[in-house]
This record gives C-alpha cells, structure tokens and sequence, in this order.
C-alpha cells in the first residue's frame, strides 16, 4: 500500500531491507557453495528430508529423484544465469527417454528446485516455466475375471511350498478387501473386527496417513476364519508381499502378468459392478476425493461385465 508520510514511508522501507538482509543472512550457500546449479539440487534435496509431514520413506526418495535428472542435465552450469534453452534441451532429452509419467516427475523436481531459487531471491526469472508436462494416457486395466482369480489363487495353494498358504491367502484378503499391499502387511489381528477391518497401515501408516474402515464381505471372511488362531494376536500375515507367488502362478497358468496392485482394481472394480455407489467404495478403498480417481481409474469394467450390460440396450 502507497503512503504519502514521508516518515511511514522509511519506516516501511527499512522494515523491507532488513527483511530482505535477513532473508540473504539465512542462504546458506555463500561463497564455495551455490554457484552452480548442482548446489542448489543438493540443498533442495537437504530441505525436502527435513519435511516433517512427509513419511520417512518419501523423504529418502528425494535424492534417488534427483539423480535421475540425468547426465545431460545443467550440473555444473551456473545457477543464476544458465537460461531456458538449456533446459528445453535437457527436457526434450528426457521426454524421448522416459515414460510420460517418470518424466513429470522429473519436471516437478526442477519446478520446485527453480520456485526455491525464486523464493529464496537468487533469481528473479524462471527458466522452465515454459516446460510443459506430457500427456499420460490413462491404460485400460486388465484383470483377471472371477474364474481366472479362482484358478491363480488354486495354482498358488496347491504349490505345497512352505509359504504357499499365506501367499494365497494374502492374494485373497487384498482382492477381497481392496487394501494396498503396505496396508494389508502391517494389518493386525487387534484390527480385525466382527464386521470389518480397521485399516491402519504399516509402520508408517496408510498412504495419505487416514486410518478407515472397510467391511468385512464373506470371501474375506472365509480367509479370516482359516487364518484365524485362538487367542490370536499381532500382525495376521509375515510376509511382505505375494507377488513373487502371483506371477509365477500366472507364468503357470498362462494368464497376463497380473500385479498385486490390480488385485486392488479388482476390488474396486467388482464392488461397482455390484451396484455400490461411487463415493462408498472411493471411502472403503482410501480416496478422499470421493470418487473422482475411481471414476477415472477403477471403473474400467470387464469385457464379460460389459457384454453383459450391452445386452440391456435397447433402441
């Protein structure tokens, strides 16, 4: 806001130096360090790991992320005059490199490095702000119908290997639930309850850190009941993940390479071909956004559901 004091007017104004002084006082790169673009990747890298909100896990990948950038990224350009074309390069490089989607994630590491140095009063321009994100399309899922996840989780079982039985099981509980496979190792007998699952997480908790409540349908119970012990207690699976077992019984039965995490579509996806509303399959399988990334993402129905419905059509 302009003044007409000439006495508010300096009073404003060495408010504003000295703030700026201490904004430049804070920069911790003077001298033999923050003259090259590197630098300041390594400092970015330092303040995303001192993110308190970000779990522990998400906070070491900043440095793997960075490395990525790749050898034909500005490394030892300087930071305060290397200049859009340079980066055009490099991103043109990388585009013709990288799937879309890994490569957006590079271009959000340098946008954010680039928001830093601006922030922060090393400079005034932005040299990738005409960098664009590629399109990503959007894959139509393949799963497995019911008889073929019948036949994998029977293939898996009768392997008669030591840990046969638990992977199968872990197969079913996530198909049968919709948890991500972090959510379904650290889940613990205490969590289950009479009519449904109390869905904490592992370690470090559920992926967008909210804890909810999935019902108990009765394939899942079925896997509750066998897996089940008297007096029961602490983590129900000791296994990490069933996706060595899952591929060698697709490899076995000649079936597409399935992932773990379609196990999951499959639950969203039969949940809506069974008739439940968006919103309360978006709340059983964790999406805060009530619906809009199922929609997008999990409603790719069957080829044998859709047949199905086809037959309904009428002109």
């Amino acid at each position: 806001m302009g003044t007409k004091s000439q006495s508010v007017a300096k009073t404003r104004l060495n408010r504003y130096i000295e703030r700026a002084k201490e904004k430049f006082e804070s920069i911790e790169v003077i001298g033999s360090r923050g003259d090259l673009v590197r630098d300041w990747v390594e400092i970015w890298v330092e303040r995303q790991k001192m993110r308190p909100e970000l779990k522990e896990r998400t906070r070491l990948s900043y440095e793997e992320r960075a490395r990525r950038l790749g050898e034909g990224f500005p490394w030892s350009s300087p930071v305060r005059t290397v200049g859009p074309d340079v980066f055009r390069k490099w991103w043109s490089a990388r585009c013709g490199e990288l799937a879309p989607a890994r490569a957006n994630d590079l271009l959000r590491v340098v946008k954010s490095i680039f928001a830093m140095l601006q922030e922060d009063g090393v400079r005034g321009d932005d040299p990738v702000r005409s960098l664009s994100r590629v399109p990503v399309s959007v894959p139509v899922l393949v799963l497995p119908t019911t008889e073929e996840f019948q036949k994998l989780v029977e293939s898996i079982r009768g392997q008669g290997k030591r840990c046969s039985e638990e992977v199968a099981d872990m197969v079913e509980w996530i198909a049968y639930s919709g948890l991500r496979v972090a959510e379904a190792r650290g889940m613990r007998w205490e969590d289950v309850q009479d009519d449904v699952l109390v869905v904490r997480g592992d370690a470090e908790g559920t992926k967008n850190r909210r804890e909810r409540l999935v019902p108990i349908i009765e394939p899942l119970r079925t896997v509750i009941d066998r897996r089940r012990w008297e007096g029961a207690s602490g983590l129900v699976f000791s296994i990490k993940s069933p996706i060595r077992g899952l591929q060698a019984a697709c490899s076995r039965l000649g079936f597409p390479r399935y992932r773990v995490h379609d196990l999951r579509h499959l639950f969203g996806t039969v949940a809506i071909e069974s008739g439940v509303d968006v919103p309360t399959v978006a709340e059983w399988m964790g999406h805060r956004d009530r619906g809009a990334l199922l929609l997008e993402r999990y409603t790719h129905i069957r080829r044998q559901h859709s047949m199905e419905q086809a037959k309904r059509v009428r002109f």
